[in-house]
């Protein structure tokens, strides 16, 4: 689980865009990594809590094309 959770975090040490931080994460074809990014993103997401911040929009575009990311290395991992 520990590893899960230092596969999802983004550390500014690794010097990845956000959608690179994704991309990796989906690339890992850990399943459970995938599924704690997404729910993480799901909670991110909370209208209220982005309402309150700055450049909103920009910010529900990101996490979307995440989810899109993030559910399409799923969907193939689900299925074996």
């Amino acid at each position: 689980m520990i590893r899960r959770v230092e596969t999802v975090t983004r550390r500014e040490s690794e010097r990845l865009t956000y959608q690179e931080k994704i991309h990796k994460i989906a690339g890992t074809r850990d399943i459970g990594a995938i599924l704690i990014k997404l729910a993480d993103n799901e909670d991110n997401s909370d209208p209220q809590r982005v309402r309150a911040l700055p450049d909103a929009r920009a910010l529900v575009q990101r996490y979307e094309e995440a989810k899109r990311t993030l559910s399409a290395a799923l969907v193939p991992l689900l299925a074996r």
